[in-house]
């Protein structure tokens, strides 16, 4: 069964720390980091870093695709790179990694 959960706010998220990833279904580098995020995901939980992924992707079907095996809180707006948070964080590209925690 598909999971695919939507980030309603940051702040929202009960994490010590949150790595925010952009990616998109069809950036290679993206596509090899997934994996390894993956599987490390449960060791990341046990020290309560939650992973939220916006997949900055256009195409509902691959977005899907990609995305139904992964165990974290995966969020898009179909609008490629015109996310508004992608935009926000002044992103220039595919694959960046935000690590957030508190003070």
């Amino acid at each position: 069964m598909l999971r695919i959960q939507k980030a309603k706010k940051l702040s929202g998220v009960k994490a010590d720390k949150k790595v925010v990833l952009f990616w998109s279904s069809t950036c290679s580098h993206c596509l090899r980091e997934l994996p390894i995020i993956s599987e490390n995901y449960q060791k990341l939980k046990k020290k309560n870093i939650e992973v939220i992924a916006f997949a900055l992707d256009s195409n509902s079907e691959l977005y899907k695709e990609k995305t139904a095996s992964l165990p974290w809180i995966n969020d898009t707006e179909l609008k490629r790179m015109a996310e508004q948070l992608h935009r926000n964080l002044q992103c220039t590209r595919y694959a960046d990694i935000f690590c957030l925690g508190q003070k």
